[in-house]
C-alpha cells in the first residue's frame, strides 16, 4: 500500500547538506585549529625563555604592553575554543539559536582581528613580526562573514534545518 504524507515530505531543502556541509566541516575543525595554534604559538610565550625577557623592564625587548597582550591572547584563544565548541553543539542539535550565534561569532571574529592587529601595532617589535599574519586574519574573517552571514540569513536550508 502506498502512503503519501505530504506534511512530512517537503520539497524544500533541509538538514545538513548542500552548502551547509562547508560550515559543518569548518565548525568541526575550528576547535582543533585553535587548540593547535594555542599549543604552538601562545603557550610557548609563557615559558621563562620568552616571558621574562618580554615582561622585565631591564630587558632590551621589554614593552609595557607585552604582559597584557600575551595574557589577552591566551584568554581569547580559550574563549574562541569554547565558543567554537558551543557553536558545534548548537549546529548538530539544529538549534535555532545557532544562526544568531554563528553570525555573532563571525562579526566578533572580524572585529577581534582588527582590535588584535591594532593592539599588536602598539608594540613595534611585535607588529613587524605579525603584520602579514594579522592582515591575513582580518581579510579571511571579513570574507567569511561576507559569504556566510548572508547565507545563514537567506538560505531556505538553514531556515528549514535550525528549527528547534
Amino acid at each position: 500500500m502506498y502512503y503519501n504524507n505530504e506534511s512530512s515530505h517537503s520539497s524544500e531543502p533541509e538538514g545538513i547538506g548542500g552548502w551547509l556541509i562547508l560550515p559543518a566541516i569548518g565548525l568541526c575543525l575550528a576547535p582543533f585549529r585553535i587548540l593547535l595554534s594555542f599549543i604552538k604559538d601562545t603557550l610557548p610565550t609563557f615559558s621563562d625563555e620568552i616571558w621574562i625577557p618580554l615582561t622585565q623592564e631591564s630587558s632590551s625587548v621589554y614593552h609595557p604592553l607585552w604582559k597584557p597582550l600575551l595574557i589577552a591572547e591566551a584568554a581569547s584563544d580559550i574563549l574562541l575554543m569554547a565558543i567554537g565548541i558551543v557553536n558545534l553543539i548548537l549546529f548538530f542539535q539544529k538549534k535555532k539559536f545557532f544562526v544568531k550565534m554563528i553570525i555573532i561569532t563571525l562579526i566578533s571574529t572580524f572585529l577581534f582581528n582588527i582590535l588584535d592587529i591594532f593592539l599588536v601595532s602598539l608594540i613595534p617589535q611585535a607588529f613587524s613580526l605579525v603584520k602579514a599574519e594579522g592582515l591575513y586574519g582580518i581579510v579571511r574573517s571579513f570574507l567569511a562573514g561576507a559569504i556566510w552571514i548572508p547565507y545563514f540569513l537567506i538560505s531556505k536550508r538553514v531556515k528549514n534545518t535550525f528549527t528547534e
